[in-house]
């Protein structure tokens, strides 16, 4: 039996969840996943094991062709769990993004950072999570498809 949040099992789930939004909703360019505990249900990363409630926001990025980048704010390379990242097939996308104004929050820095990252990726039709998600993660033209009854079917079934 494969463990529920080994790299094998997080990398099944993004392919199943990326099927089912493709089949679901056509068109859709990635998807962003911005629930600190849907983020660790397809990645297995977890900043802190003691608390789900990040001091820095997370987004995971996954594109068309199922390709994922973890997004995340105030943590260096070197931090627990982000080694990991790599064996489960995730490109770590890391800065300090708050501590460039101080009058940012880091909520606000982060999402910035995954905005400026989708643009770069010319990301026009984006799967997320609308509830959680920060207006300035995600840009004004930008049509935002709701992917989290999806998210949360998925992870009904133990």
């Amino acid at each position: 039996m494969i463990p529920s949040l080994c790299p094998d099992a997080c990398r099944a789930r993004r392919e199943t969840l990326r099927k089912q939004v493709s089949s679901a909703h056509a068109g859709v360019d990635a998807l962003l996943v911005s629930r600190p505990e849907h983020v660790y249900y397809l990645t297995g990363f977890l900043h802190d094991p003691n608390n789900i409630n990040n001091r820095a926001p997370q987004y995971l990025l996954i594109d068309a062709d199922g390709g994922a980048s973890l997004v995340i704010d105030g943590f260096g390379p070197n931090r627990p769990g982000l080694a990991l990242m790599a064996e489960n097939g995730i490109e770590v996308i890391t800065g300090g993004w708050a501590a460039f104004d101080p009058l940012v929050p880091r909520t606000i820095a982060a999402a910035r950072a995954v905005a400026a990252e989708l643009g770069r990726r010319g990301i026009g039709r984006l799967g997320a999570e609308p509830a959680h998600l920060p207006r300035a993660a995600a840009d004004e033209d930008a049509v935002v498809v709701d992917v989290e009854p999806l998210i949360t079917r998925m992870r009904r079934r133990k």
